[in-house]
Formats: structure tokens, sequence, C-alpha cells
């Protein structure tokens, strides 16, 4: 029994040309680049999906219907929406790294740092770990638009990379990654969907 799960990043948003926190600010794709969007489509005609789910937030949900060119066939999950950074929403990255040096390494955010009122990382892994485990099915091929955030919680579950290694890059918008997922790997996120976390994290 084993499954795929290909994964898209929606287009960018204007906040992620001016280098904004979006988090769960529901920003709207303003224009899409058509030649990257022709080019993203082609990919994902190629193959035969039994599933099709998407984020609620705008920025999502409007690339996955420019991508797969109507609303009918989307299954709206809200768990692949984007992390809760609380504060740090609306915000410019570069002011946020400068009032909180110590939740970041190399100017990359540390995931397992809390934004005050914000989604902590044990939720946001397990949210997403159910959806995983939820959509999982003998020989499912399932597409799923979301965020950064998510993206990369996706492939440290999927692929056994710390939680740290997959948080050290962003994931580039629009382009498909694609995982398996078998009955052994499924069996082990069921049993510890943390199990990805650092080991500092468990001392």
């Amino acid at each position: 029994m084993s499954g795929k799960i290909t994964v898209i990043r929606h287009a960018p948003t204007e906040y992620n040309k001016k280098n904004i926190f979006m988090g769960t600010l529901d920003i709207p794709i303003i224009n899409f680049d058509e030649v990257q969007i022709s080019d993203t489509k082609e990919l994902v005609q190629k193959e035969n999906f039994t599933a099709i789910y998407s984020s609620p937030l705008k920025r999502a949900l409007q690339t996955a219907i420019k991508v797969v060119g109507s609303k009918e066939d989307i299954i709206i999950d809200a768990r692949l929406i984007e992390r809760n950074l609380g504060v740090w929403q609306g915000e410019q990255k570069e002011d946020i790294q400068n009032r909180y040096s110590n939740a970041f390494n190399n100017g990359v955010m540390d995931f397992y740092f809390t934004p005050n009122n914000g989604e902590n990382f044990q939720s946001m892994i397990s949210r997403i770990a159910d959806f995983i485990c939820t959509i999982y099915k003998d020989n499912c091929n399932v597409l799923v638009f979301t965020h950064n955030g998510v993206f990369r919680v996706i492939k440290s579950l999927l692929t056994g990379a710390t939680l740290s290694k997959v948080f050290s890059i962003k994931e580039p918008f629009l382009i498909p990654q694609s995982f398996i997922l078998d009955n052994s790997l499924y069996n082990k996120i069921k049993a510890n969907p943390f199990y990805t976390i650092d080991n500092y994290m468990n001392n």
C-alpha cells in the first residue's frame, strides 16, 4: 500500500515581494506570472490526481483554481492553512529580525520559536500530520496547494529530514514536488508526528 502527495506552494503575493510576514493574513494574488503558471499547469496535467486539496487562504486557493482551471474539484482543508505568526503578521521581516534576534538563525526563523499570540510548533505539526494520515489511501495520488511553512513540515514528515534542516530552505513558488507515502511511513507518522523534531528539543 502506497500513495503519492504532490505539493505546490502558492504564487507570490505583494507581501512576499515586499518581505512582509503574512502568516494567516488573507492576502490575495494580484498578478500571476502566466509563463510560470503555464509551466505548472503542464506538469500537473501529466498526472491523474485522485484528489486536489487547498488551504482556504486566498493566495493558495486562487493559485489552485488558476492551475487546475476550476474550483469544483478542489477540496478546501483548514489543516493546510499557514502558521499563525501572531504579532509578527503584517510586519516587515527585517524589522522583526532586529527586534527578535533570538528567534532567528542566520536570518532564518527558528521553527521552534512561537511569536506572541501565534500558533506553537506542536499544533502546526499535529494538524499537518493529521491531514497526511487522513488522506492516505491505497494508490492515492493527491495534489496539495499550500504555504511555505506547511510545505516544509510536509517535506519533513515525508522525507525524515529534521525540521531545522527543511526550515533552512525556502520552498519555491509554483514548483510541484512529489513525495511517496507508504504504509511504513504512514504508521511512523501516525504513531509519532513529532519524529523529525531535532534532538535538542527532546533534551
